[in-house]
Order: C-alpha cells, then structure tokens, then sequence
C-alpha cells in the first residue's frame, strides 16, 4: 500500500465500534491501561492485548492485565518471542480477509508499547496488497515519571524490521539522532557507528520548554560533535513529519542515512513515517536494558495521529 498522509486529531473518534481492530499493550507502567479506559470496550469490533514477555509482576503490570482481561474481557497475549512482530502480521491477515475489500480502521495505542510492534504494522501497511484505504489512528499518553530514568544499557545495534533501506554504494555515513535523556547509551551508539556527520534533533513543547533545555543539557557532549541541531513539536507528529523530512532532504544524498531515535516514542513514530515516505533511510533500533523500571502515570493529554494508506493501484490512477 502507499502511505498518503499523517494528520493530527483533536479528539478520538465518537461512537461505538468506530474501529475494526483496537491494539494495547500491557507494561508495567500505570498510563498502559489510559487510552482502554477512555474508549472503553465498544470502540472497535475487536481489541488485541499484548504483553511483554520480562516483568510480568514488576510495578503495575499485573494490574494492567486484571484491568484488561476483567474490565474488557481481553486477555493479555505474550507474543513467543517476547517482542516477537509475527503476532501482529497474523492478526493483520486475519482483519484483511474478515473486512473483505472494504476500508479498514485502526486504533493503535503506543504509549509503552515496544517500537517493533507498532513497526510492524506499519511495515504490514506498507507491503499489503490490501484493495482498500487503511486508516490507523495512533495513540499516545503522555506520562508523569516518578522518578529518574536509571541509564539504559545497550546491547545490540539493529536496524527496524522492514526499514533497513539502502546501505551499500556510499561513500559516507550521515546519522541523525534523536535526543533523549539517555546520554550514555546515545554517545555509546554513536562510538559504534562512527558516523561521518552527525545531526541532532530534540523534542520541544514551547519556547521555554524546561524539558529540551534538560536534553541539550545533558546531551552536551555530542551536540559538540553535530553538524547541527534542529527542534521538532513533541505531539505534532504532521508537522514534525514535514520538518524531519525537510532536513532529510538537505543532507548530501551521497551519504547513507541512518537515523537513530534516542527519544520520546512520538517522534520513533516519526522517523518511521519519514522512511516510509523516503525509503532509503535506515532506521537503527538500540536494544537495551535498564536496572531498574520507571513508573510512569498518565498525565491526561493525548497526541493522536491519523496514518492513511491507499492501495498502490488506486494511487497509480490517480497518478
């Protein structure tokens, strides 16, 4: 299919079984269970719970599942592989040959889920020969952490499934990094690659946003090495879409392009979008782990963004 559009959404959408397929997913932080309670179990014709495979009794966890499994009679599936996406590419199937050519509807609650999962659906929309418009609404709340991040141990470099792009032919490397809190893990990141420029980018609510202050802060060290640093909007997704494709499209296109988000799950969700549109770019997922867990509440606020597909044959008559 071909991705057309991402827009924003003031409010989710009203009205029971809007969608044809709700996706959660159950952590251990207390904001996992926000959006369900909001739309409740009526919002789509099917929900899919899934759960993470480690810390299946940490922090809230084993509340979530309760919630999930008794409030909205939806029991928590752990993929085989712990961040396994095969799961997701089954149920996607599945959804298509039930919905039979007629527009299919999503809503994809991301808030602390793992970014192979919400990946591989879009990988799944991208290479679907799906005779339908596919629109998918994701979701995501924002949180209050209740304490420090501990630092983030990575243990290995790979590239997003279905977003490995174009490596070979290049004479340098270009690498875009998303700043987040994890300093450590990102300057470890960037010893690996030894990329030949480096391009920082950081999420900004407002002006004085006392939060991007922290991150340039704290990220010192290789905002000395990058060639230059731009803002993106933390929830706009559309317009930090547009802004990440516009600097995209300034670098030398000799380079190979790799991009590494080190920051929040919105714009992870951006740099998908952007290779999605602009195939080329690697995506670069660093695998870690932390000591200690973060609990996480909802804040109250949602970012909700609308991702449309077309089938490639409808785009190409319109063409």
């Amino acid at each position: 299919m071909h991705f057309h559009s991402v827009e924003m959404l003031s409010e989710l959408p009203k009205g029971p079984k809007y969608y044809d397929l709700a996706v959660f997913s159950s952590g251990f932080e207390a904001r996992s269970t926000h959006v369900a309670k909001l739309v409740g179990n009526d919002a789509a014709n099917s929900n899919v719970v899934l759960g993470f495979r480690d810390g299946a009794t940490l922090l809230s966890r084993e509340e979530n599942d309760k919630y999930f499994q008794y409030a909205m009679g939806v029991a928590v599936e752990v993929p085989l592989g712990g961040q396994d996406e095969r799961c997701i590419f089954e149920k996607l199937e599945a959804l298509a040959r039930l919905a039979n050519g007629k527009p299919i509807r999503l809503l994809v609650d991301y808030s602390v889920m793992t970014r192979v999962w919400y990946g591989a659906i879009l990988t799944w929309a991208r290479f679907s020969e799906y005779q339908a418009p596919l629109e998918i609404d994701f979701v995501y709340s924002y949180g209050r952490y209740l304490s420090e991040f501990q630092p983030l141990s990575i243990s290995e470099i790979v590239s997003f499934p279905g977003f490995e792009g174009i490596s070979g032919g290049f004479r340098s490397t270009a690498a875009i990094f998303g700043l987040g809190y994890d300093k450590y893990a990102t300057l470890a990141v960037y010893d690996r690659l030894e990329p030949d420029s480096v391009y920082c980018c950081v999420a900004q609510k407002t002006d004085d946003d006392p939060d991007s202050v922290r991150v340039l802060t704290e990220n010192a060290v290789i905002l000395e090495a990058a060639t230059k640093t731009f803002t993106l909007p933390l929830g706009d997704l559309s317009a930090a879409f547009r802004l990440m494709c516009e600097q995209v499209v300034l670098l030398d296109q000799a380079n190979h392009i790799v991009v590494v988000p080190m920051g929040p799950k919105t714009h992870v969700l951006v740099t998908l979008l952007v290779a999605l549109r602009m195939p080329r770019i690697t995506c670069l997922h660093a695998k870690g782990t932390r000591v200690e867990p973060v609990q996480v509440e909802a804040q109250g606020d949602l970012s909700i963004a609308r991702v449309t597909f077309f089938p490639a044959s409808q785009v190409a008559v319109e063409a």
